[in-house]
């Protein structure tokens, strides 16, 4: 995986269309950390959340994962980093999070 800019010190918001076994997410915000991001945020429209998921999105690499509610999901316990949102929360905090770098 390649990074194209310099994205030391700034917060990464990494948006995608859905989230099944969250390997590519969680492999782009941990390189998103290596290379200096100060805080990484991911967003999706579709929390599929197949297994390790949930283990995956767990591990620190994020401050925040947010999803839209187009497909139930059960909660998790144990993780302050990992809410169902509406659409209108995720577009929020995504505008939030581009001008608070």
């Amino acid at each position: 995986m390649n990074l194209i800019g310099d994205v030391r010190g700034k917060v990464a918001v990494l948006v995608d269309d859905m989230i099944d076994t969250a390997g590519t997410i969680t492999n782009s915000a941990k390189v998103l950390r290596a290379e200096g991001a100060r805080e990484v945020y991911a967003c999706a429209s579709h929390a599929v959340f197949s297994p390790p998921a949930v283990e995956r999105l767990s591990s620190g690499v994020f401050e925040e994962v947010i999803v839209t509610n187009t497909i139930p999901t059960a909660p998790v316990s144990g993780s302050a980093h990992l809410r169902a949102r509406w659409a209108l929360a995720c577009v929020q905090r995504m505008w939030v999070c581009m001008w608070c770098a």
